[in-house]
């Protein structure tokens, strides 16, 4: 590991016109936004290209945290190799590095950007996604592998499928508990048929992945009024804009702070992205750009983690 490490070090020092290591190193040549683009990928190529034998992941993270003092080198090609491969993560990083717009970037490479936390992600279609079990009762426990039929989906992510799921009955259809990596599915609530809910299951199943690989992750509406955005939307028509919300108008004044919550949970990210997942499952459409599959503006996302 150490000697490869060092000679991935030496080329893409070499690759980026920099005579030495330490150069590379320096955290002023870190923000040069190419640089920053591009190296992640170049350096999972390298390695594969190096000793096939040896997994990009197990030494990324140290090439990452010495160019930039951090694992982003793991973490922005992670999710779009391990789904599309490293030739089409590399050549996705490549043009995102090089200004190429999202779409093209996708259409060409099957890689996209995430509209906030700007990793690289691809899509797993879920045409051949099936319900091994049927509706799960209440106190009922069986494991995603156990209830979902999904070979191309536990290739990329096998561990997953030891994801506990587990019938409650609660306020919601279901909910995914990133503490204890568990769904939870309301065996109470209403579902219209199986369609339905193999697409709640799969937008639970997103927020899984989503924690797998460090994305911005789902909310709910407690999240959402403890935000600045919702409390700055109670009294300011310009966020209200900014967000991309419509004026929010009611008889209840009451009403009004459940309405803006509600809003604002739909705009957090790993929300958006995770409807989306039902969106393409419902139209079919694993093709197009995801974000223009988003029932709310991709600009306007945002994480509710963060101030």
């Amino acid at each position: 590991m150490a000697s490869i490490l060092d000679d991935v070090l030496t080329i893409v020092s070499g690759a980026f016109g920099q005579d030495t290591k330490k150069s590379v190193m320096d955290p002023t040549y870190a923000k040069d936004k190419a640089l920053r683009e591009v190296v992640p990928a170049f350096t999972a190529g390298i390695v594969k290209s190096m000793d096939p034998r040896e997994d990009p992941s197990n030494i990324m993270p140290l090439v990452g945290s010495l160019i930039f003092g951090s694992s982003e080198a793991e973490a922005l090609v992670g999710s779009a190799a391990r789904v599309k491969g490293l030739k089409s993560a590399f050549e996705a990083a490549k043009m995102v590095g090089k200004d190429v717009s999202n779409k093209e970037v996708w259409e060409k490479t099957g890689v996209y950007k995430g509209p906030i936390d700007k990793q690289l992600k691809a899509v797993i279609s879920d045409q051949g996604a099936k319900l091994k079990q049927k509706w799960i009762s209440t106190n009922q426990e069986t494991t995603l592998g156990e209830m979902l039929d999904h070979p191309e989906f536990f290739k990329a992510y096998p561990e997953l499928a030891s994801t506990k799921i587990k019938g409650r009955e609660f306020d919601g259809r279901a909910a995914f508990d990133p503490a204890n990596s568990t769904i939870y599915v309301n065996p109470q609530a209403y579902f219209k048929n199986e369609q339905d809910y193999l697409g709640v299951l799969l937008h639970e199943v997103q927020h899984n992945i989503q924690k797998e690989e460090g994305f911005i992750s789902g909310a709910n509406q407690a999240m959402a009024k403890k935000s600045s955005y919702f409390s700055r939307g109670l009294t300011d028509q310009e966020t209200m804009s900014e967000l991309g919300l419509e004026k929010i108008v009611t008889k209840d004044p009451r009403a009004i702070t459940d309405i803006l919550a509600d809003k604002i949970y739909k705009l957090q990210a790993g929300e958006a992205e995770a409807r989306y997942v039902q969106e393409a499952l419902e139209r079919k459409d694993w093709t197009s750009l995801p974000t223009e599959l988003y029932d709310v503006d991709p600009n306007a996302v945002v994480d509710l983690r963060k101030p």
